[in-house]
């Protein structure tokens, strides 16, 4: 299953180094959402991030550093997704380069994942549960109509809203391909210990970060 942790989208004290130290402890996938980063402002991140570690990042903005710097992946909102031959042909002219540069976005209902058309390596299902870093931004989902989807659908889905790690058990017993963790992570006094924690978790039900 996998474990994504998403940046917040204000920059977090001492972030760089936060997420380093998380990436050192295991962490394969981590979502880098600024929207509001000038191209300057995402390359001083990306590069306070040891390189060995720039394989796990996937870009939700500033999409064309994928092309120097060496991403996992982008990620794409809905404005990208609206734009499609500019997208499209940004993400061609990259992966003529960087073929393995993996696709992702979020949706925020079952129907639009089923009526979906694009291949994406994975996808954000948003909110499974009450968010926690968004007031009044409810989970909606049936727990067994949902189950019955994912178990039906090619594409994998990953859980976000509401996902700490008292609620990784519902996650997997949903049927989720895996969780997204924002405010789980980043609204505990202390980021690292709670991936620390969460990872401990994982490994106590026996599942993998990856």
């Amino acid at each position: 299953m996998k474990v994504i942790v998403l940046s917040t989208s204000k920059k977090y004290d001492d972030e760089e180094q936060i997420v380093s130290e998380m990436f050192k402890q295991g962490l394969q996938y981590f979502h880098l959402r600024k929207p509001n980063f000038s191209k300057s402002a995402m390359m001083n991140y990306l590069d306070a991030i040891p390189k060995k570690y720039h394989n796990r990042i996937v870009l939700h903005s500033k999409h064309s550093l994928a092309k120097t710097y060496n991403v996992k992946g982008i990620h794409l909102t809905k404005k990208h997704r609206q734009r499609v031959l500019r997208t499209w042909w940004q993400i061609k002219q990259i992966k003529s380069n960087k073929p393995n540069l993996i696709i992702t976005t979020s949706f925020h209902s079952l129907e639009t994942i089923t009526g979906n058309k694009n291949n994406y390596n994975y996808v954000f299902l948003s909110p499974v549960f009450d968010s926690i870093s968004k007031k009044n931004y409810q989970g909606k989902f049936n727990d067994s109509n949902l189950k019955l989807v994912l178990d039906n659908l090619k594409t994998k889905v990953i859980a976000l809203g509401g996902v700490d790690i008292t609620t990784i058990k519902e996650v997997q017993e949903m049927g989720f391909d895996g969780m997204g963790f924002l405010g789980g992570i980043w609204k505990s006094t202390n980021p690292l210990a709670q991936f620390i924690n969460v990872k401990k978790e994982c490994e106590r039900r026996n599942l993998s970060l990856a």
